[in-house]
C-alpha cells in the first residue's frame, strides 16, 4: 500500500511539473509574441525556442549592428525574463518576472515612467511603445526638465543599460523676449530646439519609445531667466513677461555604452534618482539632484 501511494504521489508530482511547464511555455510564447509587436526593431522570430538547463530560449532573427543578435530567454526555475545580445551586451540582462513583463507587452495604455515625476499640467498618454506629450495650456518649466522618469524594477534596479534620447523639434515660438543683438532669440532657441537627454540604468522595457511632443507644448521660462531688471538694463533686450516657448517635434531613443560619454545635456539615473546636467555637451557635468 505504502509503494502505491509513493508511485501516485510521484505520478502526481510529475503532472504538476508537466502543468507548470505548460504554462511557461504558454507565457513565453505570449512574450515572443509582445515583444515582436512593441519591439520589432529587435525581435522577430522565425524558429521555436530552444532549452538548456533551466533556460528557454530563442534568438532573434534581425541582425544588430554589433554584439550578434538579440536573444530573449525565460528561466524555468525563477520565472524570470533575460534579454542578451545585440546592445544588451554579452551577459544576460534580467528584465522581470515573466507575469509582469508580458502585462507590459499587452498594456496599451500603461506608463513607463513615474507618473509622480510628471510635472504639473504636464500630460503624458501611451499607445504601444508610443508616448503622446500634451500641456494644459502653458505651463512653467520645470527644473528636472526629464518629464518621463522611468520606472526602477526594486528587484534589480542596477540594469547596467544606458539610453540616449535625442529631440528634434519642427516647429518653435519664442514670445515675451527680443533683442536688438543678432543671435541672442536664436540661442535661446537653439537650447530647447534640439535637446539630448539620457538615462542611466533604464529598464529594458524602457529602451526603445517614441515621444510626440505635441500638439504643441507650451512653457513659460520667464523664472529661468533669472534678473529681468539686470537682463534689460543694457537695452539691447526687451522682455515683455510671460516668456513662453512653443514646440512640436519627436523625440528617438537608442542604446548607447555610457550615458556621460556622449554629448547629452541631462542624464537620470532611474536606479538611484540622481540627475546630472550641464549647459552643453562639451562643459562638465554637475549633480542638480542627488542620488536617493
Amino acid at each position: 500500500m505504502k509503494r502505491i501511494a509513493t508511485m501516485l504521489a510521484v505520478v502526481g508530482l510529475s503532472a504538476l511539473q508537466s502543468v507548470q511547464a505548460d504554462n511557461q511555455n504558454q507565457v513565453f510564447d505570449q512574450i515572443m509574441s509582445g515583444a515582436q509587436n512593441v519591439f520589432p526593431q529587435y525581435f522577430s522570430f522565425s524558429s521555436e525556442p530552444q532549452t538548456a538547463g533551466p533556460w528557454c530560449y530563442i534568438f532573434s532573427d534581425l541582425p544588430m549592428s554589433s554584439g550578434g543578435n538579440v536573444i530573449l530567454g525565460l528561466n524555468q526555475d525563477t520565472d524570470g525574463i533575460y534579454v542578451a545580445g545585440g546592445p544588451f551586451g554579452g551577459e544576460p540582462v534580467y528584465v522581470g518576472q515573466a507575469n509582469d513583463i508580458l502585462a507590459a507587452l499587452t498594456s496599451d495604455n500603461e506608463l513607463p515612467c513615474d507618473a509622480a515625476q510628471i510635472p504639473e499640467g504636464l500630460n503624458i498618454s501611451r499607445n504601444g511603445s508610443e508616448l503622446t506629450m500634451t500641456t494644459d495650456g502653458c505651463i512653467e518649466l520645470p527644473e528636472n526638465s526629464s518629464f518621463c522618469t522611468p520606472n526602477a524594477d526594486p528587484s534589480n534596479p542596477v540594469t547596467g543599460i544606458h539610453t540616449l534620447t535625442e529631440t528634434t523639434v519642427d516647429n518653435f515660438q519664442l514670445t515675451g523676449l527680443t533683442a536688438s543683438i543678432p543671435g541672442v532669440v536664436e540661442n535661446v532657441a537653439s537650447q530647447y530646439s534640439n535637446q539630448k537627454t539620457c538615462i542611466i540604468n533604464a529598464p529594458a522595457g524602457f529602451v526603445e519609445f517614441t515621444v510626440n511632443l505635441g500638439p504643441p507644448l507650451c512653457f513659460d521660462i520667464t523664472n529661468q531667466l533669472g534678473d529681468l531688471a539686470q537682463l534689460t538694463s543694457s537695452g539691447f533686450v526687451q522682455v515683455t513677461p510671460p516668456v513662453t516657448i512653443t514646440l512640436e517635434g519627436t523625440s528617438a531613443s537608442s542604446v548607447v555604452a555610457n550615458c556621460l560619454d556622449t554629448d547629452a545635456i541631462l542624464a537620470t539615473d532611474a536606479a538611484t534618482g540622481e540627475v546630472l546636467a550641464r549647459p552643453n555637451a562639451d562643459s562638465e557635468w554637475t549633480v542638480v539632484v542627488p542620488a536617493n
